[in-house]
């Protein structure tokens, strides 16, 4: 879980700035993570806290071909 607002804003920095640098839209990415476009612009938005399972940190791990620990490592989580 994330444990402060600096950890969000840097999350949310982070998600937007691999989907931007892969050319991916929200609808796709979203539909990757298997949550809907409203819910995963909300992220990007900061109209909404994320929540972010170990399920979800292996889709994105995948999604953007980037080893596991990088995204464990950004997330700053402690435990899921």
């Amino acid at each position: 879980m994330l444990h402060n607002v600096e950890e969000v804003i840097r999350l949310r920095e982070w998600l937007k700035q691999l989907r931007d640098n892969k050319g991916f839209t929200q609808q796709y990415v979203s539909e990757k993570l298997g949550v809907t476009r409203q819910y995963y612009q909300q992220i990007e938005t900061e109209e909404r806290m994320p929540k972010i399972t170990m399920d979800m940190i292996c889709k994105i791990s995948r999604l953007y071909s980037i080893e596991l620990h990088l995204v464990a490592e950004m997330e700053n989580l402690k435990k899921i």
